[in-house]
């Protein structure tokens, strides 16, 4: 593989964590649904989504002109590394703030949740992941370094 490939495939696998955090809101959807949401509900969650959605495609367009930026001083005959270096950098942060929106917008749902559905919810993540070990259900619960669990949201 030559330069620009690996540059490329570490570009790809950067952005990776934002697009997959949590399998996406897509797979929290499906799993909403198994936990019987009101009418209200779903509509307070389609809110957040849209939301969301907006968040996520101005953050992607700023990416897109600080990797296209990065590329260009990449390119250059000289590149100036510490401009790379700060742009990189600049990357990072976004990158990280697509991260955060994630776990804003899952604290959001979970908010609207009763603690019967946020139970039944954590369950229902818990075993989507339960391959991985205790603890293992993201930002839903907190292990205790033994194979258990307990849900930060409701404590139990």
């Amino acid at each position: 593989m030559n330069k620009n490939g690996i540059l490329v495939t570490a570009m790809v696998l950067a952005a990776a964590p934002a697009a997959w955090a949590s399998g996406g809101p897509d797979l929290g959807l499906a799993l909403l649904e198994q936990v019987q949401p009101s009418a209200e509900q779903l509509a307070e969650v389609e809110k957040l989504r849209a939301e969301l959605f907006g968040d996520l495609a101005r953050l992607k367009g700023d990416l897109t002109v600080k990797r296209d930026a990065l590329w260009a001083l990449r390119r250059a005959e000289q590149p100036d590394r510490r401009a790379i270096v700060a742009l990189e950098a600049e990357v990072e942060v976004l990158l990280a703030k697509v991260l955060d929106r994630h776990v804003e917008y899952r604290a959001a749902v979970r908010e609207l949740l009763s603690a019967d559905q946020q139970r039944q919810m954590f369950t229902l993540v818990y075993e989507s992941r339960s391959g991985s070990g205790g603890g293992s259900a993201g930002d839903m619960s907190v292990g205790n370094g033994a194979g258990e669990t307990s849900s930060a949201v409701t404590g139990t």
